[in-house]
């Protein structure tokens, strides 16, 4: 999957940031590419988009228009996709809270959504909401406890979090072996679940995720565990690659034997918040076709203060005041952003439509 789409669309990006930036953009052709890419793999049955990682309405409506299910945090979530989308099988809804009141699991029961439960003690304090029902369960939990302590709920599938639960999905026989062993304690178990930290399947060399690696993964379990359905959370890090933040630059000079540039937008909540999770290249998209050289330079924001610098490794030689610079992999942001009419944390975005379906690249 491409990481460098903006090249292409340049004069488009241009025309937007000239018209007001700071701006984020998110690009369709890539949001296209990640869907397909994912749901042409076999072993998957299901595909959820996490709601958090980025809820601008159009990305959403991208979703739901390739069957793809959504993964909600919070019931104002769930409420907010039943609303947007009123035609939408509630069975595409997969609720996994953080922190959850009993009120939260009533609705999301009553509104017919898959419900994960992350411990024990939720179980044990509230079992009447959790009785004969089919319940999901993080595999932390399923694992130390076996299957007693579950009270009269059904377990119908397992909530995994690669990195937390298996530390690293590349010893694909331990994984394996793992969940062979674990299906014997949960014989009623259908459904895998993989969450959000697949993204130990990243090619740092072109900082992407390798979904043939994935796609690979995700097969193997399922020939060695053909009795499970495999579902999968589109990691936030996918998201990420297809959103850029358009800024522009108000001045330069040096400081201390640092080169530094100042930005004309605030980076404390906008840039800090999108540099979880991701690597991100500095784009000078005013000479984006020169072939120049990179060096360590520090982003400040408009509002002085070390909470609004940021030093980059590599940033192009060659930027002047007035030039538009990119931030890549901008795209996703994580649960509890705060989001207005304007946008995160009131910087516009902008979402920039296909010119072309794309490829499916496996």
């Amino acid at each position: 999957m491409a990481n460098d789409w903006w090249f292409p669309r340049k004069e488009e990006l241009l025309s937007v940031a000239g018209k007001g930036c700071p701006i984020y953009v998110y690009n369709e052709e890539t949001l296209n590419e990640t869907f397909f890419d994912l749901l042409s793999i076999d072993a998957l049955d299901l595909l959820f988009y996490p709601v958090h990682a980025n809820p601008h309405p159009k990305i959403l409506r991208k979703a739901f228009e390739l069957d793809v299910g959504f993964k909600c945090l919070s019931i104002d979530e769930i409420t907010r996709i039943l609303k947007n989308f009123p035609k939408l099988v509630p069975q595409q809804i997969l609720f996994v809270p953080e922190h959850a009141h009993k009120e939260d699991f009533e609705r999301a029961f009553h509104y017919g959504a898959h419900v994960a439960v992350n411990d024990l003690y939720t179980l044990k304090r509230w079992p009447y909401i959790f009785q004969d029902r089919e319940i999901f369960i993080c595999m932390d939990m399923g694992h130390e406890q076996g299957n007693s302590g579950l009270l009269e709920t059904s377990v119908r599938g397992f909530y995994i979090r690669p990195q937390v639960n298996f530390h690293t999905l590349q010893d694909l026989n331990e994984t394996i072996i793992f969940l062979t062993e674990t299906s014997g304690h949960f014989p009623e178990v259908s459904t895998l679940i993989f969450g959000n930290t697949m993204d130990v399947n990243v090619n740092h060399e072109k900082d992407m995720m390798d979904i043939p690696d994935l796609r690979d993964h995700l097969e193997a379990i399922k020939d060695a565990c053909p009795q499970y359905k495999l579902w999968l959370e589109l990691p936030d890090l996918m998201v990420s690659h297809a959103g850029a933040l358009l800024t522009e630059v108000t001045e330069t000079g040096e400081e201390g034997g640092t080169r530094y540039i100042r930005i004309n937008m605030d980076m404390k909540g906008p840039i800090y918040d999108g540099l979880h999770g991701a690597s991100h290249q500095i784009i000078n998209l005013s000479k984006c076709d020169y072939e120049e050289m990179v060096i360590k330079t520090r982003i400040i924001a408009q509002n002085k203060g070390p909470e609004n610098t940021i030093d980059f490794m590599k940033v192009p030689a060659s930027v002047e005041k007035g030039d538009i610079l990119l931030f890549s992999n901008m795209g996703a942001y994580g649960p509890g952003m705060d989001f207005d009419e304007k946008g995160l944390h009131s910087v516009p975005e902008h979402y920039i439509h296909a010119r072309n379906m794309c490829q499916v690249k496996i």
